[in-house]
């Protein structure tokens, strides 16, 4: 959104159905029947070193989510990044050293006012 007061870049993500290995994480989370998590939840660091992060929301340009992404280094100008799910395989304490990243349903969006 922008118009002559400023502009700000939100997003959000619900899930529905989501499971790992036949269990309901929405159910596991108390967020069913569509999940709905919070900004960046967590699921934690697996002893495979598996993180899987719901809802995650980055901000462009340096803004903070508090903000709608608003307060950035270029003024007027905001972004934002939403992924519904994104699991990372990070290289420790992955037993194996592997590092890989899967992303499942991503949406971005900009806004900026005129000069």
């Amino acid at each position: 959104m922008a118009d002559q007061a400023g502009a700000a870049s939100t997003g959000d993500a619900t899930i529905a159905n989501l499971s790992l290995l036949g269990v309901p994480l929405c159910d596991a989370l108390h967020l069913d029947p569509l999940c709905d998590p919070a900004p960046n939840t967590d699921l934690g660091i697996s002893p495979l070193g598996t993180l899987i992060r719901l809802n995650e929301q980055r901000c462009e340009n340096g803004g903070t989510l508090a903000s709608g992404c608003s307060n950035g280094s270029v003024p007027g100008a905001t972004g934002i990044t939403v992924n519904a799910i994104h699991v990372y395989v990070l290289a420790f304490p992955n037993p194996l050293g592997l590092r890989a990243d899967l992303v499942v349903s991503s949406a971005h969006c900009d806004a900026a006012t005129a000069p």
